[in-house]
């Protein structure tokens, strides 16, 4: 049972090492067999994932290796050339995708985001980058070492619950069934305990990392056969869009992310994948790399008195994925920001060469993948700068925590925004800074969604109050973790001050969320800070068991005792976030809990076949007449629609109490209405299902022509 097959394999993951002849013939080979590919799948057959995976990979780590060749950086970890890689690659396809899109127009192509530009343009790019690095490397002359994998028992038991996750979500869409889920969440639950016991060895922390952060994912975002969530929606819009009309258009007020009018359209054309499955499966795997690049900023805090370990850099990661904000929505712009910021944090952190430009690419990524992780990074970049200075430490040379790099980051957001994306996200950002300097003295009035209506909702059960108190537990760790970090720092005895410095910027941005948070909710912005804030919980939890020792005499700190009860509470916050508790125990699920419950179907907008397939037609008969819904809340096939109508232009929403409706007009129901006659309404601050049939706007609907019924959708036309 115990016996270890070793295996000798070429290290994929240094390729940045490899002799130069060697690089650049492995290059060669992967891009030429790629392009048989994808000739062989446009011109012959189709050969199912064949092309996605040629495609997947030669656009998600080829570029990034061959930019870190031209930067001359070797040596650095196996974990660090990976997540490197990656990240560069992804910037590659944006910055490069948009400079094509402009340099062929000039040209002539009217069409540059089309397949085969794409495939031309790419293949050309990739050759200049060999050409330059070949020249900038050439006298590079090591060659790293083979990669021993040790294939045990215990690796192999580590896949399991990825393939429970693919087949689990498979079983819940097609057979209604949550056994294979339930399975799946409760073994991920208790890896905490294998970890805290030593159970797991440490040179699989990273592949432990990997594994349940991608099935935790692919759990949720793998049910159903499109989309579900509420932004993926508009963002496949603007990605489709460009597809359509094969160009990418800034002027669009749509169209300003490169990571959804660019990567998303690229990845979809040169793999031959529908835009679903490149939102519902490549992105969670862009979105899984956040982890594992924060698991190696995680291990570089040191207080003094708390030094991280591989041990407690692991259960803080735990904290950041176990998080519902880390799977409650489709992973998109904000989630894949949130890899940029991590890349960036850990080049703040390491030792690599070549930081200034890595972080310029990695900077104008971010930038241009959210606006609001990036100005939410930019103010605590600002804060933490000075902070810096008016502790009066200076700047340290290599430290990308300096005037310089805050300078550039804050001149391309603010830049990108007001020229690029015609000033709309930046206008909006000035309007919000407006209204907190007149709302100054409102503060102590809490808005929809911030950290007060949080904790005071009304909670329906005796499960609900303990899923609260888990996450009040939570947050006093964090507290009694920054207050520690407050102490080391006063008393100089912090060594990473730059990442320390960061952390009290993104603790005040969330403290601020407490009352006021002007669109963003304090559970979305918990989730971005806790890129930050995670370790600190542990440290919390030290901190307490410490203070406890000192007033209770008896309790001991032996054993690793706050570690074990920090494993513990880490399972309970797993087990009460994924709703598995409430699913157990027959209460009411979270409504992000669509793995667990079908009946959350409706109220977190899983649109069914039928309703697409209403959308799809709509769209191919559209002829300029406008496109009216109800909301999305009342009925979800008012979100099916953001898939392919522009909201707010081509597609209004309606009132269910309006008495008529305006010519010229497409009226669309999703399935609510279609089967069981009902749409919900908001009552006294409850939503309430409430009866079509009731409402004045159904005799004049049913006065309407009925163009499309297919069982799930209906669509009239006055």
């Amino acid at each position: 049972m115990n016996e270890v097959l070793r295996i000798r394999v070429p290290d994929v993951f240094r390729l940045n090492d490899w002799r130069i002849d060697r690089f650049i013939l492995a290059v060669l080979c992967s891009l030429v067999i790629y392009n048989i590919g994808f000739l062989i799948n446009r011109l012959f057959f189709k050969a199912f994932i064949l092309l996605q995976l040629l495609g997947f990979i030669n656009l998600t780590f080829v570029p990034g290796f061959i930019i870190l060749r031209i930067l001359r950086i070797h040596g650095i970890k196996r974990i660090e050339s990976f997540l490197l890689a990656a990240g560069l690659s992804l910037s590659f396809v944006m910055i490069y995708g948009a400079f094509l899109n402009t340099l062929l127009l000039l040209l002539g192509i009217l069409r540059p985001m089309s397949p085969l530009p794409l495939l031309i343009a790419f293949d050309v790019g990739v050759i200049l980058l060999l050409l330059v690095s070949y020249f900038r490397d050439k006298g590079f002359r090591a060659f790293p070492e083979p990669l021993d994998v040790d294939i045990s028992p215990l690796m192999l038991s580590l896949f399991l619950p990825f393939f429970l996750s693919i087949f689990g979500a498979y079983v819940m869409t097609f057979y209604d069934s949550n056994v294979l889920i339930l399975i799946l969440l409760l073994s991920i639950s208790f890896i905490p305990l294998l970890i805290v016991f030593n159970k797991i060895p440490k040179n699989l922390y990273p592949l432990l990392i990997f594994i349940v952060s991608l099935s935790i994912l692919y759990h949720v975002d793998l049910i159903s056969t499109h989309f579900w969530s509420s932004d993926i929606f508009f963002e496949h819009y603007a990605a489709n869009w460009v597809i359509e009309r094969g160009i990418w258009d800034p002027s669009e007020e749509f169209n300003h992310l490169l990571l959804i009018s660019v990567l998303a359209p690229t990845y979809s054309l040169l793999c031959d994948l529908d835009l679903v499955w490149v939102f519902k499966a490549i992105f969670p795997f862009f979105f899984t790399l956040t982890p594992l690049a924060l698991y190696h900023v995680y291990e570089r805090i040191d207080l003094g008195e708390f030094k991280f370990d591989s041990k407690s850099s692991l259960l803080s990661v735990l904290v950041f994925v176990f998080f519902y904000g880390f799977f409650k929505d489709m992973p998109d712009k904000q989630h894949i920001a949130e890899l940029f910021m991590a890349q960036i944090l850990m080049l703040m952190v390491s030792n690599i060469q070549s930081r200034a430009p890595l972080s310029v690419i990695l900077s104008l990524s971010l930038i241009t993948s959210h606006y609001g992780v990036s100005y939410i990074f930019m103010l605590s970049l600002i804060g933490a700068l000075i902070l810096f200075y008016a502790w009066k430490e200076g700047e340290r040379k290599r430290d990308l925590l300096n005037l310089n790099f805050v300078s550039l980051f804050s001149v391309l957001a603010i830049g990108w925004y007001m020229y690029v994306a015609r000033g709309t996200i930046f206008e909006r950002v000035v309007q919000i800074g407006n209204h907190i300097a007149n709302k100054i003295f409102e503060i102590l009035k809490p808005d929809y969604r911030s950290g007060i209506t949080y904790l005071t909702l009304e909670t329906p059960t005796l499960l609900w109050q303990a899923h609260k108190l888990i996450h009040i537990t939570l947050q006093v760790f964090i507290a009694l973790g920054m207050a520690s970090l407050l102490i080391s720092i006063l008393k100089k005895r912090a060594r990473s001050l730059s990442l320390c410095l960061l952390s009290i910027a993104f603790y005040s941005l969330l403290i601020f969320q407490i009352t006021t948070t002007y669109g963003m909710g304090f559970d979305r912005v918990l989730q971005i800070t806790l890129t930050l804030l995670s370790p600190f919980a542990i440290i919390g939890c030290l901190v307490f068991f410490k203070l406890m020792a000192k007033t209770k005499k008896s309790l001991t700190l032996v054993l690793d005792l706050p570690t074990k009860f920090f494993g513990v509470f880490l399972l309970l916050f797993f087990l009460f976030n994924s709703g598995l508790v409430f699913k157990i125990a027959h209460d009411i699920t979270p409504p992000y809990c669509i793995a667990l419950d079908r009946g959350n179907w409706e109220l977190w907008n899983v649109v069914s076949q039928g309703e697409v397939r209403g959308a799809m037609w709509l769209k191919e008969h559209f002829n300029d007449y406008k496109v009216m819904s109800f909301p999305s809340w009342m009925d979800r096939g008012g979100m099916t629609l953001n898939l392919y109508f522009q909201q707010g232009k081509e597609h209004i929403y309606i009132g269910p109490y309006m008495s008529s409706l305006p010519q010229n007009t497409y009226i669309y129901f999703g399935s609510l209405v279609v089967r069981k006659n009902c749409f919900y309404d908001i009552v006294e601050g409850k939503r309430l299902l409430m009866r079509f049939n009731n409402t004045p706007l159904y005799g004049e609907i049913m006065k309407s022509d009925k163009i499309f019924d297919d069982g799930e959708c209906w669509i009239y036309s006055r």
